[in-house]
This record gives C-alpha cells, structure tokens and sequence, in this order.
C-alpha cells in the first residue's frame, strides 16, 4: 500500500507539463497567457507531490524494519531531483525545499556511484545527449582529431529529435547539475568520459539560460577533474574553444539581460578552467628517500626541473590571462561601450584579471588606464552609481598591481586626473542631492558605508588616491608635482592624497 502511494506521487510529479500547448485545453486564448496558465500549473502540481512525498516518508516504517529507506524507487529519486534547481521555470522555492528535504534523507543511495553513474549518467543521461555530442570529442570524451570535412549545415527541422534533454526532458539539466555536485573525486576521476559530451553540448547550445546553466556546471566539474587527465586528453584546449565564444554575447546582438546573465558564468569559468590547467606547483620530496650519497645530487636536479617547469607553466598561464584580456575585456568594451551595465561588469572583470596576473599585467596598462578613466570622467558618471564604484575599486587594483609603471608620468597623470574629476564630480553630485560635503566628509571615516552610495565612492577615491601616493613613495615627490593643484584647492588635495601644503599623511 504504501508503495503504491509513493507510486502515485511520483506519477503526480511527472505529470508536470511542459508545453502549453500540449497540456491545456483552454479556449481561444493567447499562447502567451497559455504558458502563464501552464507553468502556474507545473508549480502546483509539482509542489503538491513533492509536499506528499515527504509526508508519506514521515509515515514510513523506520530504517530498522523490513523497507530501508535505501531501497527506494530510482524513478521516485528522479523525480525529486527534477525540482532541485531554483533556476528552473517550473520550480518553486517551496518545492526546491521539499525536494532538498526528501532527498537529504536518502544521501546513501543518492550519493552511490550505483545510483550517479550507473542509473543517471547511464540509464537517463547519456541517451537524452547521444543525438547531439559535438564533433570536438570523440564518443569516449576525449578532444577528436581535426577534420578537413567541410561543416554540416545546421538542421533546425531536425533539432527536436536531435535534443530531447531539451524538448521532452528539459530537467535532464538539474540532474546533471546533481551528478557532478555530488559525485566523489574518484567517480569524476573513472567515469569522466560520461560527463563530457553532456557539458559540451551545453556550452554549445544557442539558448542563453542553458548555455549559462552548462558554464556554471563547468564550473563545479574541472576542479573535480585531475589535472592528468584534463591534460592528456587534451580536454583543456576543448573547453577553452567552448567556453571563449560566450564572452562575445554582447548587445546589441544579445538583449542586454542575457549578456548579464552569460558573462558572470563564462568569466567564472574560465578562472576555473585556468586553476585547473595551471595549479599551484607541489614539491616533490622523493629525493630525500634515495640514498645519502646521492641526495645532494638529487634534490638538485629536481629542483631544476621544477624551476623549469614552473616557468613554462607560468608563461602558459599569463598567455591564457593574456588572451582573455584582449578577446574578453577589450574586444566587448569595444563593442559595447555605450552599455553602462555591460562595462560595469567588465570593469570589474579586468580587476579580477589584473589580480591574477600581478605585475606582468603592466603590459596591458595602456589600455586598461582609458578604460578607467573614460568611466571616471564621464560628465554622467553620477548617473550609473555602480559602475563608478566599480571603476574606482579597479583602479585600486590596478595601482596595486602595476606600481613600478605609477612611476612613470603619462600613466601617473592620468590617474590624477581621474580620481580629480571623479571627486568633483561626486562632490558636486552629493550637494545637489543635499547631502553636503559633511556628509561626504563623515564617510571617510565610517566603517560601514552602503556600497551603493556617491558617498563610499569618494571614500574608494581617497584609498586610490593615497595608494598612488604611496606606489611612487621615493621615487616621486608627488608634493611637488601636486603643487598648482594645492595652490587651486588645497582641501581636495588632503582630502584625495592625503597631502597638504607643509606635511603628507601616512
């Protein structure tokens, strides 16, 4: 009896529907209000038997008696992971705890390289993406050989029996999402193969939501995937070509709420990716267990060849940073620059970038420090709050990063005149708005500032201001350099660069 009516949850589960279309009969009415009608459905439907899924749990006899809680349905498992994701359209917050709940309490079947590899990855995986495995791996997940074969031309009356993951089984998503967040180190390690043309078949995907949801599941896969393996087989080349494209879904080709739904994940997951192809060199410490006559010899030898080797890794990692500064951020800033939304984010994306890459990102300073400063200096700047904070918070980085060329006076002038500008900028903003200047001048010294206020952002303009001092500190007397503008406003000087006109502020 009792199975029988988990039996029925379950199909209460799976009768979600999908299209509406297919799944109401109601009259003439819009397809628009259709699927509103459909998903509101889908919710309930799958809320309600996911609600009795659990209540028929509480009244199951306890692990102690003849029905383990581990002997339960693959089919019930299923689908509860459907509604696992909160991203889903058919997932409701409510059924995203219910379903985390019911399956909290079967974490020993869930868990099981049985139930991962051999039911999902197998059984329902690997059938639903066997239609639509990309050319650039082979059936056993390694990276194909290239072909002089001319490009099929894209079928789309096919799509539809070439996709079922997407059109029959659109959850097929979250439980991929589940395999590889709760798959051991050793599951990915000898079933890597499975996983493979799945991720890639996202990645490739034309919708955006999908292409983000297969850059986020990247994302939890490569540090799951040892480092070997994603070498050798040469998948590290593979998902650098599938990950790249996205970065160039930009508006106006793209509407702009897709491209700040892509641009986070793809980035995201190229730092990934570049963690995962370049880790931290590890010591090795086999020398010390040869013999004491040759343990001198030994060690040097490897330390020479790790030297050697951490170089070239470290040449490799800097051109990989290298190639998504200039394919990334300042090939989409040229193209979409009128986007105050789109540079925010790869304002703040070049921060990152420059962090990475430390002192040899000087390189790219040229180019970075227009990039600033067009931002900081736009008559409109007050208008877009966040990229301001934005591009000041990376200007910090920058100057961290790039100090020894702070010496130099082209950069060194242009930072001034950025932080100038955008202090008075942001000044003249606050007493306009009535917050006055003792307003602003209480922010500098408060701890916790909203970070979306024109008052943290003068608070950002000193912390650059006083760190380009600081990076040229007895090289530059900025005192000196700085003096026409003390003899114009001294006040702004102090309160920018910590300089006034007899003594400067550490």
């Amino acid at each position: 009896m009792f199975a029988a009516a988990r039996k029925a949850a379950k199909d209460l589960i799976s009768s979600l529907p999908i299209n509406a279309e297919d799944n109401l009969n109601l009259p003439s009415q819009s397809l628009s209000s259709k699927r509103i009608h459909s998903g509101f459905l889908a919710k309930q439907i799958g809320t309600l038997g996911l609600r009795s899924l659990n209540l028929l749990y509480t009244i199951n006899p306890s692990p102690t008696s003849h029905i383990p809680s581990s002997t339960i349905d693959n089919g019930i498992l299923l689908s509860a992971l459907a509604f696992t994701n909160g991203s889903d359209p058919w997932t409701t917050t409510l059924a995203r705890t219910q379903a985390h709940s019911f399956l909290s309490q079967h974490t020993s079947q869930t868990h099981s390289a049985c139930f991962l590899v051999a039911y999902l990855l197998q059984s329902v995986i690997r059938p639903l993406f066997s239609k639509s495995r990309p050319s650039t791996v082979t059936s056993s997940g390694r990276k194909a050989m290239p072909s002089s074969i001319p490009p099929k031309h894209h079928d789309f009356t096919a799509e539809q029996t070439r996709k079922p993951w997407k059109y029959e089984a659109p959850y097929s998503l979250a439980l991929l999402e589940f395999c590889v967040e709760n798959a051991s180190e050793e599951i990915i390690k000898q079933h890597w193969s499975l996983l493979i043309p799945p991720l890639l078949t996202l990645l490739d995907d034309n919708s955006t939501h999908i292409r983000s949801r297969g850059l986020a599941i990247t994302s939890l896969f490569l540090p799951k995937l040892p480092h070997k393996i994603l070498i050798q087989s040469g998948l590290d080349s593979v998902f650098e070509e599938a990950i790249m494209p996205s970065l160039s879904w930009l508006p106006s080709l793209t509407p702009l709420g897709e491209s700040l739904e892509i641009l986070p994940s793809a980035y995201g997951a190229l730092y990934v990716l570049c963690d995962a192809r370049y880790p931290a060199p590890q010591h090795s410490t086999s020398a010390l267990r040869v013999s004491s006559a040759f343990i001198s010899i030994s060690t040097s030898n490897e330390k020479e060849k790790e030297q050697v080797e951490k170089e070239r890794k470290k040449k490799e990692r800097l051109k990989f940073l290298d190639k998504i500064m200039r394919q990334g951020i300042f090939a989409g800033y040229s193209y979409a620059s009128s986007y105050p939304d789109i540079v925010s984010h790869l304002v703040e994306e070049m921060g990152n970038i420059v962090a990475r890459m430390g002192i040899p990102s000087v390189k790219h300073l040229k180019d970075i420090l227009p990039i600033l400063s067009t931002a900081l200096c736009d008559s409109f700047a007050t208008s877009h709050e966040h990229l301001l904070l934005q591009a000041v918070k990376t200007l910090q980085v920058v100057i961290l990063n790039c100090w020894p060329r702070m010496q130099e006076e082209g950069h060194r002038n242009e930072v001034v005149k950025s932080v100038v500008v955008c202090w008075k900028s942001v000044s003249q903003e606050m007493q306009e708005k009535g917050d006055g200047a003792e307003e602003g001048k209480q922010c500098e010294d408060c701890e916790e500032v909203d970070e979306n206020t024109l008052g943290n952002v003068r608070k950002q303009i000193a912390v650059a201001g006083r760190l380009l001092v600081k990076a040229v500190e007895g090289e530059v007397d900025m005192q000196t350099e700085l003096a026409p503008l003390l003899a114009v406003d001294q006040k702004l000087v102090e309160d920018v660069f910590g300089i006034n006109g007899t003594t400067r502020s550490k």
